[in-house]
């Protein structure tokens, strides 16, 4: 799965983080479509580097909560 800046994620310890960047692989000092890790905010502390395979699972994050309301509530 693919994670994307501000995504809400549970990381395999346990702990829950928030993505404050996606870095992808260099060749050739190209960068590819092929993401390396993410820069998340865990615990409220900057800079963690989290490796794709440590995610276990997005978290509903308080912004998609009110979008996915917001658009059932233009539904009725």
């Amino acid at each position: 799965m693919v994670y994307a800046k501000n995504d809400k994620v549970k990381i395999r310890d346990g702990r829950i983080g928030v993505i404050e960047n996606v870095c992808y692989e260099m060749i050739n000092s190209e960068e590819t479509d092929k993401i390396y890790c993410y820069v998340a905010n865990i615990d409220g502390m900057s800079g963690y580097i989290v490796y794709p395979d440590e995610i276990i699972e997005k978290l509903w994050n308080d912004e998609s909560i009110w979008k996915v309301r917001l658009i059932l509530w233009k539904d009725i």
